[in-house]
Formats: C-alpha cells, sequence, structure tokens
C-alpha cells in the first residue's frame, strides 16, 4: 500500500506539461506582483508609510537565489503539494484543500516566526500570505496538473520577498498577505462560479 502511494506520488514529480497560459500565470505569482506593487508606490510613502531604499540586486542574484529556493521549493512541493493535494481534493472541494492546506501551512511555521523574533501583526500578515499563497498553488497545480508548477510559484514567492528591495529589509507581510488574499479571492470566486453551458 505505501509502496503504491510512493510509486503514484513519484510519478507526478514528473508531470511536466504546463501550458502556456499556466506557466504565465506562476511567474506572475502574487508575492513578486505585490514587491513591484509596493516599490512602484513607495516613493511617495502610498502603501508602508516609510520610503524605500533603491534595489540593490546584482544580475546574478536573481538565477543563484531562484536556483536555491527551487530545490528548497521542490523539497516542499514533494509534501504539500504531490503527496497531499489530490487527496484532499478527492474527499474535500478545491478551494476546501487549498484552504486546508494553507492554514497548515501557515501552523507549520508559527514556531519559526516566533524564533526569529517577530512580533503578532508580522506573524499574523505571514499565515495570511502563506494561506492565500497556498489556495494559488493548489490551483495552479489543478490546473497545470505539474507540480513543477507548484514548486516555480513557491519559489518565485522566496525570491521575492528575500529581494525586496535591499534583501528583503523593507518585506511587510501585512501588504503582501493583502494583495495575495485579493488574488486568492479571485481564484476562489473562478473556482466557486458554476460552468456555462
Amino acid at each position: 500500500m505505501i509502496s503504491c502511494r510512493l510509486l503514484s506520488w513519484v510519478s507526478l514529480l514528473h508531470r511536466t506539461a504546463v501550458p502556456p497560459s499556466v506557466s504565465a500565470l506562476t511567474a506572475c505569482c502574487p508575492l513578486p506582483a505585490a514587491m513591484l506593487l509596493v516599490h512602484r508606490h513607495e516613493p511617495r510613502g502610498a502603501v508602508l508609510g516609510r520610503s524605500l531604499p533603491e534595489p540593490r540586486i546584482s544580475p546574478i542574484e536573481v538565477p543563484l537565489l531562484f536556483a536555491v529556493f527551487l530545490v528548497a521549493a521542490a523539497c516542499e512541493e514533494a509534501g504539500w503539494t504531490a503527496y497531499a493535494t489530490d487527496p484532499l481534493c478527492a474527499r474535500w472541494s478545491l478551494p476546501a484543500a487549498g484552504l486546508i492546506l494553507g492554514a497548515t501551512w501557515a501552523v507549520w511555521h508559527l514556531v519559526p516566526y516566533a524564533q526569529a523574533g517577530h512580533g503578532p501583526l508580522w506573524t499574523a500578515g505571514q499565515c495570511l500570505y502563506t494561506v492565500a499563497l497556498r489556495v494559488v498553488i493548489v490551483w495552479l497545480y489543478r490546473r497545470s496538473a505539474s507540480v513543477l508548477a507548484a514548486v516555480a510559484c513557491h519559489a518565485a514567492s522566496n525570491v521575492g520577498w528575500s529581494l525586496f528591495p535591499d534583501h528583503g529589509s523593507h518585506y511587510d507581510p501585512v501588504v503582501t498577505g493583502s494583495v495575495a488574499a485579493a488574488v486568492a479571492l479571485l481564484v476562489l470566486t473562478a473556482w466557486l462560479r458554476p460552468s456555462s453551458g
């Protein structure tokens, strides 16, 4: 039983056919989009109420960080997506599976957030972001049938916060969590809308 489950799990990792529309959505995952939105408006202090330093990102940093985060995301998504998503989707609705996994993923990170010395507001914003990102990841995975789409979105998310705008110096999960929640609500609305015809 366990060996059959493991074999089916490994076979999911090899699904690589991702439609171009899903690839584009993966590349535009909520966190990098939120980072761009915040940085675009920050010279006027419109979002965070404080000015941001100019981005200091060397051209080599982005691909190196993406490679490192890709490996880490592949390890996490092997569990969250390849192993857990399909059984949850079979038992519950797709949105419920995304919310259940997102809430579990957020709780999983509470101790590291506390150990890093983050306060309640930061932690709440990051948990909101985590749940929203998981909803989007589940949607990407179910639309593409590819764990690689989930891995790419997860890795892009990590690259986004770690570079913004000066190696994560001004990352604010309350802002990014709010933007990601709006994206997740759009995804949930699309899931819940009855199909026409």
